[in-house]
């Protein structure tokens, strides 16, 4: 698993680290104010 995440390139890694920071950041916002 780790060896073929690896041959996918650093691309696939900053893709997946910049979607979590993009998700504690959205659930950040929505604890600061909580909008429907």
């Amino acid at each position: 698993m780790k060896r073929a995440a690896a041959s996918e390139g650093p691309d696939r890694q900053r893709l997946i680290e910049l979607a979590i920071a993009w998700h504690q950041l959205a659930r950040d916002r929505r604890d600061d104010e909580p909008t429907e």
